[in-house]
């Protein structure tokens, strides 16, 4: 199940990326709006998955915690 779901977000982040690029490349726009919005998407892009890994990472953290403490009680 773990496996798919990542299968299916490495899908979407990739489906996503490649069509960023076709509209990027399609827009009318002069060069250096061009730039800003792509910095700007960037700098976006790279907040969300780093507060995504953040996320997921206590997630686990906390998945493994109690884990431990049921593994301890046995």
């Amino acid at each position: 199940m773990l496996r798919q779901v990542s299968s299916l977000m490495v899908g979407l982040a990739c489906g996503a990326a490649v069509a960023t690029v076709v509209v990027l490349l399609l827009t009318p726009d002069s060069g250096e709006n061009l730039r800003k919005r792509t910095r700007g998407w960037y700098h976006q892009l790279l907040a969300d998955s780093t507060q995504a890994a953040e996320t997921r990472r206590e997630e686990l953290r906390a998945e493994l915690q109690r884990k431990i403490a049921a593994h301890t009680q046995n």
